[in-house]
């Protein structure tokens, strides 16, 4: 039979299957503070046939990917900060997925999760440290306004570090007036905004009246009270001839 052949189109050379790859890693969006959202960029990638993505996200103890664990239920694109967060950080979790293979890429960690209003000046502490003295806290300073109220609380420290500082019992006022058990310790507040989206502590100073230069105000125990002798002037002593302790006649 006859007949006109017509050739096909070429169809050019046949993409061979890959696994994917990653060549811009995932990363964060966002800032790591309470209360807030953060979300996912999932990162550049290639493979064949396209690959399909999950994300999970993580919570890390260090800057260290290795330290990062799934947190459970945390799926979705964007993850929101809560109050629990505070200081830990987190990082994203990108898994690309095709037939030929699975790649797994995880993101840069973040820094630790903040109070979301970054403080500008700490609270400062007003007063003598001294046994019996009252002292009164100056509010810090936050970026931004604060519409709640504040809460405060005294510690009392056993040396000019951070870590020594304990809670003192029932201490929750603006101010604090000094007892006896403060005697040779240093003291601070904290102010936390009531709905715990912020926090700060008096910056520990040796000055004794503001408690923010470089450590804790330093009680000392109220001065004993100076006792006086009174002078006793002895009386003239009269004798013949002169008055006193004069040689002046008295006139006899």
């Amino acid at each position: 039979l006859g007949g006109i052949i017509v050739p096909s189109a070429s169809l050019g050379p046949i993409a061979r299957p890959t696994a994917p790859s990653n060549s811009v890693a995932p990363s964060i969006i966002g800032d790591a503070t309470i209360d807030t959202k953060v979300s996912g960029y999932s990162g550049i990638w290639a493979g064949i046939p396209a690959p399909t993505f999950t994300t999970s996200w993580m919570r890390c103890t260090s800057a260290e990917a290795a330290t990062c664990v799934d947190i459970p239920g945390e799926t979705g694109t964007s993850l929101a900060l809560k109050v629990s967060d505070l200081g830990k950080r987190i990082a994203l979790k990108v898994t690309a997925k095709n037939r030929v293979g699975t790649t797994s890429i995880i993101s840069a960690v973040s820094a630790p999760i903040d109070y979301r209003a970054r403080l500008i000046s700490p609270p400062l502490v007003l007063g003598f440290g001294l046994v019996g003295m009252k002292l009164t806290t100056v509010a810090p300073t936050w970026s931004e306004s604060l519409d709640v109220p504040l809460l405060y609380q005294w510690q009392r420290c056993t040396k000019s570090d951070p870590n020594t500082c304990t809670d003192i019992p029932l201490a929750y006022a603006s101010s604090y007036t000094l007892v006896q058990d403060d005697q040779d310790k240093f003291i601070r507040v904290g102010v936390i905004a009531g709905d715990k989206t912020a926090r700060a502590f008096s910056v520990l100073g040796k000055d004794a009246v503001y408690a923010g230069a470089d450590s804790p105000v330093a009680v000392k125990p109220a001065p004993a009270p100076v006792v006086t002798k009174p002078v006793i002037t002895p009386k003239p002593v009269v004798e013949e001839g002169h008055c006193g302790f004069t040689s002046v006649s008295c006139g006899v």
